[in-house]
């Protein structure tokens, strides 16, 4: 018989309960003993017997991290394929296309590093002309404030 999680509604505690797939139980919190709870969608545990089927999962799993690694080392990290492409399709492709890749990698650095540059050099020019203007507005602040210290003067 299966494990099932539940949660009580009343004081948030989340228990676990072993009954049938076709029992239908309304179980009481053990906390506040309250019937006001809710199964809980949770997790399962796979266990895998044989140790054929092991090895097969564990070298699946080796060779996309090894996969992955293999991309990270050509530059290309947080690979997520789109629906119904595999990991295998995208490294096979990438690998069959090393250099098309390591091109497009490298116009896309250099695209970016122009638009980087563009955006520095109108940033400079704009803060080049805000200097002489706030040196006159500092000019004419400072005159002010001089004519207002003679005006007490006087």
């Amino acid at each position: 018989m299966p494990f099932y999680d539940y949660a009580c509604k009343k004081c948030d505690c989340v228990f676990e309960i072993m009954h049938s797939f076709k029992d239908k139980p309304k179980p009481a919190c053990p906390k506040c003993n309250s019937t006001n709870t809710q199964k809980v969608v949770s997790a399962c545990g796979i266990i895998i017997h044989s140790t054929r089927a092991k090895t097969f999962v564990l070298d699946a799993v080796k060779q996309e991290s090894d996969k992955r690694a293999a991309l990270k080392q050509m530059g290309i990290e947080n690979i997520k394929p789109m629906a119904g492409v595999t990991l295998d399709q995208v490294y096979a492709e990438i690998d069959k296309n090393k250099t098309a890749v390591r091109e497009q990698m490298c116009a896309q650095k250099e695209k970016d590093n122009a638009a980087r540059k563009i955006k520095q050099r109108e940033w400079l020019r704009k803060a080049v002309k805000r200097t002489p203007e706030r040196a006159k507005i500092r000019k004419e602040m400072q005159a002010k404030e001089e004519a207002a210290k003679r005006a007490i003067r006087l």
